[in-house]
């Protein structure tokens, strides 16, 4: 499931939501894949350092193309805007360039995560089946049981004391918010899913002015294809003697595969 779905799908919509070919999504999976990788725990790459240059030089080559060709997609949007609150190239780069490093890898790991509770829980599942409402409450659970980049750098602007240890300011710190995710003082039984006691809440997307701006389209992407996996697969689990395992080192926490078992008709 996430070589086959959870690995394809969020760069398809990616695609699609920009105008950009399709064709094209094998080609910038690789470039993706290359750049996050174990980004956040080792210093670049030439092998990085490369795929950066070539994804680079193609969003703006792609950009270039927009321009003279507009469509209906979202980039086209962007660009027709004019006036003091147009967009310059530089801004329009860097926004794609910020889609793709924080909004592909971070809903495929939510995709394969959301599967395998879902694989592992047939009564949960049969609730869904039979309540589709249930589906955002479950995926808000599973997002905060299992944060998909529970580790976030910031640098301190001021001196500032945690827990009798002072922290100078223009430190670099480490905030695992995934921790927090899991705060027994805030959640009862903070390492179930619980779908009955409505706005849980969870920092999987952050908070703040620092809140993910992609989270809206994570959640519709997530709700879509737990909806039209239903719709065609509605039982299933993990295969016998598989063990799914999370990859690590990595720039995000997400499984490596997710293998799934189907009844066939009649069993």
């Amino acid at each position: 499931i996430v070589q086959q779905l959870a690995r394809l799908y969020p760069t398809q919509v990616f695609l699609t939501m920009f105008g950009m070919p399709v064709e094209h999504r094998d080609m910038y999976l690789g470039w993706v894949e290359t750049l996050v990788g174990n980004a956040a725990l080792t210093g670049p790459t030439e092998e990085m350092m490369n795929a950066g240059l070539a994804l680079f030089g193609y969003l703006g080559e792609f950009i270039e193309t927009k321009r003279a060709n507009p469509g209906d997609d979202l980039l086209s949007q962007i660009m027709a805007i004019d006036g003091d609150e147009a967009w310059t190239t530089d801004e329009i780069l860097g926004m794609c360039f910020l889609f793709t490093l924080a909004g592909l890898d971070t809903v495929t790991a939510a995709i394969g995560f959301t599967l395998y509770h879902l694989a592992r829980d047939p009564q949960l599942r049969q609730r869904l089946l039979d309540d589709p409402s249930l589906i955002n409450p479950t995926i808000e659970e599973i997002l905060r049981l299992e944060s998909v980049a529970p580790n976030t750098p910031r640098i301190t602007m001021q001196e500032v004391e945690v827990c009798g240890v002072t922290i100078p300011a223009g430190a670099i710190v480490m905030v695992c918010l995934g921790s927090a995710n899991y705060d027994e003082a805030r959640f009862a039984d903070a390492s179930a899913i619980n779908i009955d006691e409505p706005d849980r809440g969870h920092l999987a997307f952050g908070g703040g002015i620092h809140r993910c701006l992609g989270s809206h389209l994570a959640r519709r992407e997530l709700r879509l294809v737990v909806e039209e996996f239903h719709r065609v697969i509605p039982e299933y689990a993990i295969a016998p003697g598989a063990n799914p395992q999370v990859v690590w080192p990595s720039g995000t926490l997400h499984l490596h595969d997710l293998p799934l078992v189907f009844p066939t008709a009649g069993a």
